[in-house]
């Protein structure tokens, strides 16, 4: 199975739909620890550039702006 962290930055008006997605995860890969942060487009895509997220939610306009796809 899966282990290990877990490591997601997301723009607020996407923490509900997040929160029971990653529910979902957790119960599926109990050894996968979930760190949630809410932050802005331009945080998550930084962060993801410098290896400080695994991954994000944001609006599909800003991931294709950024050359993320």
């Amino acid at each position: 199975g899966l282990s290990g962290r877990l490591r997601l930055g997301v723009i607020p008006t996407a923490l509900t739909a997040v929160a029971s997605l990653s529910a979902a995860f957790a119960r599926r890969h109990p050894d996968v620890r979930i760190e949630v942060r809410s932050l802005s487009t331009a945080e998550i895509l930084a962060k993801i550039e410098h290896f400080e997220l695994d991954g994000g939610i944001v609006y599909v306009e800003s991931g294709h702006g950024a050359g993320l796809t």
